[in-house]
C-alpha cells in the first residue's frame, strides 16, 4: 500500500494516502515505523507543493494520523521534517482552512508531554 505513494499519476498517491489514513485509524492494520516514516515523508513533500489544496490535504491526513500517540511521536522525530513543514505553512500561508488544519495538528501533538515540552523551539 505504501508503495502506491510513489505512483506517477498524482491522483493515485492522494487517494492512497486517504486509504492509508483510514487504515491507520482503524487499528486493524499494523504499519511498521519504516512504513509510517515513508508515509509522513510523502506528506511532507505534499506540503511543499505550490497548490494550497495539496497542502491542505496533507494537513488533513497528518491530523487524521496524529490522533494516535505512537504516530505523534514518530511525526515529531527530528530526522523527519514534518513538524518544520507544518510550522512553515502556518507562518506563511494565509488560507483560513489551511491554518485551521495546521493548528489542529499542533493541538494534537501537544497531547504528548515530551512534544509539548519541546514545542517552544518554534
Amino acid at each position: 500500500m505504501i508503495s502506491l505513494l510513489k505512483h506517477e499519476d498524482e491522483a493515485v498517491p492522494i487517494l492512497s494516502a486517504q486509504v492509508i489514513t483510514i487504515l491507520l485509524l482503524s487499528g486493524s492494520s499494523k504499519f511498521s515505523d519504516t512504513d509510517l516514516t515513508t508515509y509522513f515523508n510523502w506528506l511532507s513533500t505534499l506540503c511543499q507543493k505550490p497548490h494550497i489544496s495539496m497542502q491542505d490535504l496533507a494537513m488533513q491526513y497528518f491530523a487524521g494520523a496524529l490522533r494516535i500517540s505512537r504516530y505523534r511521536l514518530l511525526f515529531w522525530k527530528p530526522e523527519l521534517s514534518c513538524s518544520e513543514q507544518v510550522v512553515k505553512i502556518l507562518k506563511t500561508k494565509k488560507d483560513l482552512q489551511l491554518q485551521y488544519h495546521t493548528l489542529l495538528i499542533l493541538w494534537l501533538i501537544t497531547f504528548e508531554p515530551k512534544i509539548a515540552r519541546e514545542l517552544n523551539k518554534y
